[in-house]
């Protein structure tokens, strides 16, 4: 919302009244990211992360105004490429830290207007709908965006009026679930219902059935995150057709798609359910002073160099990132990334190709099952008259989560579904006949973008 300027001062940002037109997102970079990137063969600073030591946009690293370095390419396996831009500091002298105190007074009274008109929008969004929402609660990643929002909501709105909801992929990062558990902790402390929701299937049997996330094939939210959350509020609020409200940490700053968002939405992930979006013309500097000034958690993710603080490998993360969640958490990430060698159907490939293919990020592009060595049910897919089926010969025993990594998938009768795709609500029926299980959508058009043909390469 507000612009910014770099504070040579205090080495850190000072928040100005005028607009910002475009946020180049800029975040605190302290002594284990320039660690790990390999800074300490060129400065010297005290190994202390009690303060950052200069500021980062995107890969360009400032220090009390000044670029002195950047970071080029990285992947997996390969090291970004560091260029030194200018010494920070002459003759060698170490870094000094950013003066985050002095900071923080001087952006208080401009952050403050900003922090009341987002508290006030909070507690206007409640009342509003209060008589519309079956359940309030934070939606909530242990990200930086979420604990601000979580901060927020919690000052504008009684306690007992709202609950916090984690989705847990079972990929986060481990320094994730140290948040969440002194979040967790915090909530019982002062009364608000902290909900943990997880699917019942387990990363490594999904990885094996379903076989490595990719661009186009982004099931791994589905089933593990939009699913369980949405079955856990059904159980909490004891209606499966319940009205939900989330107050959310996404932002306009973060992409492009997401800077077309309005305050409050409806249906925009889950059909039926609105989602407040109070941050959403917060950039990261008045993000990161907030932060500061309210002494909130910060996820140490964050301090290691990494940007967001999401899944330990996500098909959607390129360049630097992947080096740093590699570097950070090897075990975690090369445990994930030896699924997508065991699951590929590049059979022949040697070692040293199969790296490449990773490194260069080849498996993300994966399209349909037919590019792993999982082997694949025989089905046939028919038309007639405007009417779609699909005949599988031998239903995969997990169809149900197969279906999910379509869309919203929602259990009607032992016959009858309804699921979500691309927008559109379909009607989904199963007959089981002598030649196999017949599987028919009575309200599905012939376009290649309705559900029928992308719902019979999940089979």
């Amino acid at each position: 919302m507000y612009s910014y300027s770099w504070d040579t001062e205090t080495g850190g940002l000072l928040l100005n009244s005028s607009q910002l037109n475009f946020s180049k997102e800029p975040r605190p970079v302290y002594y284990k990211e320039l660690d790990i990137l390999g800074f300490d063969q060129y400065w010297q600073y005290d190994r202390n992360d009690t303060y950052p030591y200069m500021w980062a946009e995107a890969n360009n690293y400032y220090y009390r105004g000044r670029l002195v370095a950047k970071a080029k390419g990285g992947s997996i396996y390969t090291a970004p490429e560091i260029i030194i831009v200018e010494n920070p500091e002459p003759d060698g002298i170490p870094l000094r830290f950013v003066d985050i105190p002095a900071m923080v007074e001087k952006n208080y009274d401009i952050l403050e207007k900003l922090v009341q008109d987002t508290i006030k929008k909070i507690y206007n969004t409640y009342v509003k709908y209060q008589k519309k929402v079956d359940v309030f609660y934070v939606a909530f990643s242990g990200g930086k965006d979420s604990i601000v929002a979580f901060d927020l909501v919690r000052r504008a709105l009684p306690h007992n009026k709202f609950k916090v909801l984690f989705g847990d992929t079972g990929m986060e990062f481990p320094d994730t679930y140290h948040v969440i558990d002194q979040v967790q902790e915090l909530c019982k402390e002062e009364g608000i219902d902290f909900l943990r929701a997880k699917s019942v299937i387990s990363i490594k049997d999904s990885w094996n059935l379903f076989g490595p996330p990719a661009v186009t094939l982004r099931w791994c939210c589905s089933v593990h995150k939009t699913s369980p959350q949405i079955m856990l509020l059904q159980e909490k609020t004891g209606n499966q057709g319940f009205t939900g409200m989330a107050f959310t940490g996404i932002r306009g700053d973060e992409s492009t798609s997401r800077n077309e968002y309005d305050d409050i939405s409806y249906g925009s992930k889950h059909r039926g359910q609105f989602s407040c979006h109070p941050i959403l013309e917060w950039n990261s500097a008045e993000l990161f002073a907030y932060i500061y000034q309210e002494d909130l958690i910060i996820n140490e993710a964050y301090k290691k160099g990494n940007t967001r603080a999401g899944c330990l490998v996500c098909p959607m993360s390129s360049g630097k990132h992947e080096y740093l969640k590699a570097q950070c958490y090897p075990l975690e990430v090369m445990e994930l990334v030896d699924r997508i060698k065991s699951t590929s159907g590049k059979t022949t490939f040697s070692g040293v190709e199969m790296e490449r293919f990773i490194d260069d990020g080849y498996w993300k592009t994966r399209k349909t099952g037919r590019e792993l060595n999982l082997g694949q049910d025989k089905h046939l897919v028919e038309t007639d008259k405007g009417k779609t089926t699909i005949l599988v010969q031998k239903l995969n025993s997990s169809w149900k989560e197969w279906a999910k990594t379509i869309g919203e998938f929602i259990q009607l009768s032992d016959e009858y579904y309804t699921i979500d795709f691309r927008g559109k609500a379909y009607e989904v029926r199963m007959e089981n006949g002598a030649t196999g299980t017949l599987i028919s959508f009575p309200n599905c058009g012939t376009s290649k973008d309705d559900i029928n043909s992308n719902f019979a390469h999940r089979f």
